[in-house]
């Protein structure tokens, strides 16, 4: 089960996805806009999912990954910044993938990492770069995954609403992004 920010999917033990609660920017990713008090049926075949604010990914048997909901600032990493309403896949060999307030990471079969959303704060580890840049924040945004290079293959990932933490192989902890509170 994942909680985003006013709305809840869960998943079965027999691989389906739902989802309930808000849905004004399609994060219930059943192609409305349209909000539900009851669940609803997302996807099946699916083995993990993180819901960020407003969006959510998910990870199919088959490694492929899934994005939709809020991708105002291409959170979603699809190349775009509009929000879908309905599942569609943005990577494949995928085996973790995490949603976080405005960007998000993903970890590949063999351990590279990805990242794509805000880099407002550098929370994306790739030196503050980005395809494009969010007029009303001044952030670079990155609307596709691209990898984040680092020393060892990555194990595990979280991501903060401005920073994010990977554990290597090597068993090192590697922090970046916002850092006003010491959370790095």
């Amino acid at each position: 089960v994942a909680a985003g920010g006013d709305f809840t999917v869960a998943l079965k033990t027999d691989g389906t996805l739902w989802a309930w609660g808000g849905n004004d920017y399609g994060q219930l990713g059943n192609g409305t806009v349209v909000s539900a008090a009851q669940p609803v049926q997302v996807l099946d075949q699916v083995t993990a999912v993180s819901a960020g604010d407003y969006h959510v990914a998910a990870i199919r048997a088959d490694g492929t990954l899934w994005t939709w909901g809020d991708n105002l600032y291409g959170q979603l990493g699809d190349g775009t910044r509009d929000s879908m309403s309905a599942p569609h896949q943005v990577l494949a060999d995928v085996r973790f993938a995490v949603m976080g307030d405005y960007h998000a990471a993903a970890i590949s079969t063999d351990g590279t990492l990805y990242t794509c959303g805000s880099n407002l704060a550098g929370q994306l580890g790739n030196g503050g770069l980005g395809d494009t840049t969010d007029e009303e924040t001044g952030a670079r945004l990155q609307l596709t995954p691209t990898v984040v290079s680092l020393p060892a293959a990555v194990s595990n990932v979280t991501v903060g609403a401005w920073h994010t933490a990977a554990i290597l192989s090597d068993g090192t902890l590697w922090t970046w992004g916002r850092n006003d509170s010491m959370q790095l």
